[in-house]
């Protein structure tokens, strides 16, 4: 659910943390955003659909083990985002009425960390459009490219629903949470 900076910088975490060279983890990482949203696998979460990764691990047949762990981690990073800092670090500060994932929202938020995010980590969002040009998968490259066109062209404001240092934290938690996952589950062979 975060946007494709987030997931890039906790894919590229994961990928350090567990030795992953190959790019098609990264792609995978990115992929399912830019697919049907029925790849993401929904159930009910505590306030929010949410996906289902045992049923991801089960039904999806991606014959790439990598570009499949990679997918993984999205799904998961996602989980993690709509269950526990949306529900935890947003609605405990606002109305839980109000549904942040309009437009001029949550969105607008994503777009305004996204730079101070590549930043902090020391990552060009030049790095994205490397890899995504190498892609071995169908995709809708439209919408990659109006969504990392709306990130370069984005002029840094105030964050409304996200706050840089918590998500920053939650980025760095969660790819710690996401690596030891996969290494107890020992998918990644």
């Amino acid at each position: 659910m975060p946007n494709i900076i987030a997931h890039y910088i906790c894919g590229k975490q994961i990928a350090k943390k567990l030795n992953i060279k190959d790019n098609e983890y990264l792609r995978g990482n990115i992929y399912p955003d830019y697919v049907d949203k029925n790849k993401h696998y929904r159930i009910n979460g505590r306030m929010f659909d949410i996906p289902d990764i045992d049923a991801f691990m089960q039904q999806e047949q991606i014959e790439n083990q990598l570009f499949k762990l990679g997918f993984l981690t999205h799904l998961m990073l996602d989980k993690l985002f709509l269950d526990v800092y949306v529900v935890d670090i947003i609605y405990s500060k606002i109305d839980k009425n109000i549904n942040i994932f309009v437009p001029g929202k949550i969105y607008t938020d994503y777009t305004n960390i996204s730079k101070r995010l590549l930043a902090h980590y020391h990552l060009d969002i030049n790095e994205i459009d490397m890899l995504m040009q190498e892609k071995t998968t169908d995709y809708d490259v439209l919408k990659y490219k109006s969504n990392i066109s709306v990130i370069k062209k984005c002029k840094t404001e105030e964050l409304q629903y996200l706050n840089i240092n918590s998500f920053i934290n939650f980025l760095d938690c969660s790819s710690e949470k996401i690596a030891n996952y996969i290494l107890r589950s020992k998918y990644l062979k």
